[in-house]
């Protein structure tokens, strides 16, 4: 949640954004003076550069140079006539203050989030493109594979449990010579 502040008499919450001349600021994170100045209020006097000049009061006139990133600007909370508010009216207007503040950071944070998704998917698409279209030449090669090669038969047939036939075959035997063996197989062993 965000922090509020209360400064000359009215309440401010911190928001992240730039601070524009005439804005009230808290300095958050000191970087060029002594970190003393962290959490000093100040009044925008004028825009430098990448930063600006505040007012801090407390004998300093100016505070020369607050770097963007290293302090928060401070917007009012709505202002409650506290003779007619309870003080858990004013607490529960704070805390929503706080609680709006919180989602609008949440909101920027997912902001850009999305818009660094985006960005990766377009890299991510581009990239899918690019492999598509290198793959778009290549075509599956066909490979023809012959039918194996028997170099070598051997084959035992029993036909009425006494006949037995052994045969064996040196190189790729053919059908013809197959069935010449099975019918005299058949036929009790005898060649025909």
């Amino acid at each position: 949640m965000a922090n509020t502040h209360v400064f000359d008499g009215g309440n401010y919450v911190e928001v992240d954004r730039k601070a524009n001349v005439g804005d009230l600021i808290v300095i958050t994170n000191d970087s060029t003076f002594p970190r003393e100045n962290n959490g000093k209020i100040g009044k925008v006097e004028f825009a430098i550069g990448n930063g600006i000049s505040v007012n801090i009061g407390e004998g300093l006139d100016y505070y020369p140079h607050v770097f963007t990133g290293e302090y928060r600007v401070l917007e009012p909370l709505e202002t409650v006539d506290e003779s007619q508010a309870s003080p858990q009216v004013i607490d529960m207007l704070a805390n929503l203050a706080r609680r709006v503040t919180s989602l609008e950071l949440q909101l920027r944070d997912t902001q850009r989030n999305v818009e660094t998704f985006a960005e990766q998917t377009e890299k991510n698409s581009e990239g899918i493109r690019e492999l598509d279209e290198r793959t778009q030449s290549l075509t599956r090669k066909q490979v023809k594979i012959d039918p194996p090669t028997i170099t070598e038969c051997y084959i035992s047939f029993s036909h009425d449990g006494i006949t037995n036939l052994d045969v064996s075959f040196v190189g790729k035997p053919s059908v013809e010579e197959l069935v010449k063996v099975f019918t005299q197989s058949l036929n009790g062993g005898k060649r025909r």
